[in-house]
C-alpha cells in the first residue's frame, strides 16, 4: 500500500510520529495523522483545513486538553493503532473508488474522517470543524476520473507532481463555476494560477497576471454558460494536447516528473489557443513567460532517481518495507541471496522472522 503514497502522503506519515513523539503517545493515532496533514501544508488535505478556518496549532491544543499527554516519551518505533491503520486502509479504498493510481493527502482525510473516531470528532468540534463539511470539501477537491481516465494515454498520472495534479483539479472547478460543460486550456491556465504553491503561478505572477484579471478575461472572451454542469467535464482536444505537450517538455529537459512548470510551457506554445489569446489580451509577452519558467526550472530537481533492481519484502499489516535488498547482476551466473534474521517494520512497529532464499539464473 505504502508504494502508491504519494511523497506528501508519506511526509504526512513522518509528521504523524513526530507529533506522537511530541505528545509522548505510544501509538500513532488518527489524531496524529490529522495534525500530520494539517503540517504538510502544500498537500490538498491541508488546503481543506485551512479552508475550513482550522489552524494546527489550535487543533493540538484542543487535542492535549481532550486525551491529556503522557508523562514519559515513548522510546523506540512507535507503532499504528489499530484506528490509524484503518484509516490508512480506507485511504487506498478511497483512492481505488475514484480510479486513481495514487493515495495523496486528500485519500487520507477521507480514509479518517468517514468513520472518525471519538477523539478525532471531539478535537475537530472543540477546533470549530464540521465532519460533514469536511468530508463534502474532501470529495471536491479529488482529482476528477475523467483527469485520471485520460492520463495513462496522454502523459502517465504518475508523473504529475501534486501541484500539477491539483491545477488540473482546479482547471475542472474554474470551467464548473463558469458553467462550461468542457476543460479547455483557458481552464487549465487559471487552474495554473490557483495553484499557488506551483512555479506557473509563480512566472505569471512575475509578468503580472493575476487570477482574478484572468478570469475575468476568459469571462469577456468566451462568456459563460447558462445552467450548471452536472457530473464529470472532459477536456477538449486542444487541452489534451497540453497535456501531452507539458510531458514531450519535460522529457526534453532530461525531467521524470511532470509539474506546473512544463504545463505552462506547453500552454505558451502555438498549440495554447484560447489561454494564448488571454495571455496575449492581458499584455503578456509569450517568449518572456518561457524565460521566467527556465529560470525556474534551472534550480529545480525533476530527474527520476536512479535506481538498482532490489527484492523489497512488505510487512504483511500495513505494507512498508521490512527490508529491501539490492540485486547484484553484474556476474553471468547469476545472483543468489539467502536471509534468516528478524526484522521490525519501521512504519507499524510490528516484529517478525524473515527466512527465504532466491537464486536468479540464466534460462
Amino acid at each position: 500500500m505504502f508504494e502508491r503514497f504519494t511523497e506528501r502522503a508519506r511526509q504526512v506519515v513522518v509528521l504523524a510520529q513526530d507529533e506522537a513523539r511530541a505528545l509522548r503517545d505510544d501509538h500513532i493515532g488518527t489524531e496524529h495523522l490529522l495534525l500530520g496533514l494539517m503540517r504538510e501544508e502544500p498537500g490538498v488535505a491541508a488546503r481543506v483545513l485551512g479552508e475550513a478556518g482550522l489552524d494546527v496549532d489550535v487543533v493540538r491544543d484542543r487535542l492535549r486538553a481532550i486525551v491529556g499527554e503522557r508523562d514519559d516519551p515513548s522510546p523506540g518505533a512507535i507503532p499504528f493503532s489499530p484506528g490509524a491503520k484503518a484509516a490508512l486502509e480506507a485511504a487506498l479504498r478511497e483512492s481505488l473508488d475514484v480510479g486513481h493510481n495514487f493515495i495523496g493527502t486528500e485519500h487520507i482525510l477521507l480514509g479518517i474522517l468517514r468513520n472518525p473516531e471519538p477523539q478525532v470528532s471531539a478535537v475537530l468540534a472543540a477546533a470549530g470543524g464540521d465532519v460533514d463539511e469536511l468530508v463534502a470539501s474532501a470529495e471536491q477537491a479529488l482529482p476528477g476520473r475523467s483527469i485520471v481516465e485520460i492520463a495513462p494515454d496522454i502523459m502517465g498520472f504518475e508523473r504529475l507532481t501534486e501541484f500539477a495534479r491539483g491545477a488540473i483539479v482546479f482547471a475542472q472547478d474554474e470551467a464548473r463555476s463558469l458553467n462550461h460543460n468542457y476543460v479547455g486550456t483557458e481552464h487549465v491556465l487559471l487552474g495554473l494560477l490557483r495553484e499557488e504553491h506551483g512555479g506557473a503561478a509563480r512566472a505569471l505572477s512575475a509578468v503580472g497576471i493575476r487570477s482574478d484579471a484572468a478570469r475575468d478575461q476568459v469571462r469577456r472572451t468566451v462568456g459563460a454558460g447558462d445552467l450548471p454542469v452536472v457530473g464529470q467535464i472532459p477536456f477538449t482536444p486542444h487541452a489534451r494536447r497540453i497535456l501531452a505537450l507539458a510531458r514531450e517538455e519535460a522529457s526534453a529537459l532530461n525531467h521524470w516528473s511532470v509539474g506546473t512548470e512544463h504545463l505552462l510551457l506547453g500552454l505558451i506554445g502555438r498549440h495554447g489557443g484560447v489561454a494564448t489569446e488571454i495571455l496575449v489580451q492581458l499584455g503578456a509577452d509569450p517568449a518572456r513567460i518561457g524565460d521566467e519558467v527556465h529560470r525556474l526550472l534551472a534550480v529545480m530537481v525533476f530527474e527520476r532517481p536512479q535506481r538498482s533492481p532490489e527484492i523489497a519484502v512488505p510487512c504483511p499489516a500495513c505494507g512498508a518495507n521490512l527490508a529491501v535488498f539490492p540485486i547484484v547482476t553484474e556476474h553471468a551466473a547469476g545472483f543468489r541471496i539467502a536471509s534468516d534474521h528478524h526484522a521490525e517494520c519501521p512504519a507499524c512497529g510490528g516484529r517478525y522472522r524473515l527466512r527465504f532464499e532466491v537464486d536468479l539464473s540464466p534460462a
